[in-house]
């Protein structure tokens, strides 16, 4: 949305349903559902997962998706500070 001084912007949530797959043995299988990606998004699953390719799938949005970044990581072996 233009703020109106022809340099802001805000940014509105795109994403209104998502899922993240994993593929394991040449199959893939939903580990999680979400709602709403705004400018950020944590997700913590309740157990490991292990796969060979993970793959976000927006299912429902109300304009294209702009992803900046994705990581992923094990915080079960995360050190902590």
């Amino acid at each position: 949305k233009d703020l109106g001084d022809g340099f802001s912007k805000q940014r509105a949530c795109r994403v209104r349903a998502f899922a993240v797959d994993a593929l394991r043995e040449n199959e893939w299988t939903k580990v999680y559902e979400g709602a709403a990606i705004g400018a950020a998004k944590v997700i913590r699953l309740d157990r490991k997962v292990k796969a060979d390719r993970l793959r976000l799938r927006i299912t429902e949005a109300s304009e294209p998706a702009s992803l900046y970044l994705i990581t992923v990581s094990d915080s079960a072996t995360r050190t902590p500070r």
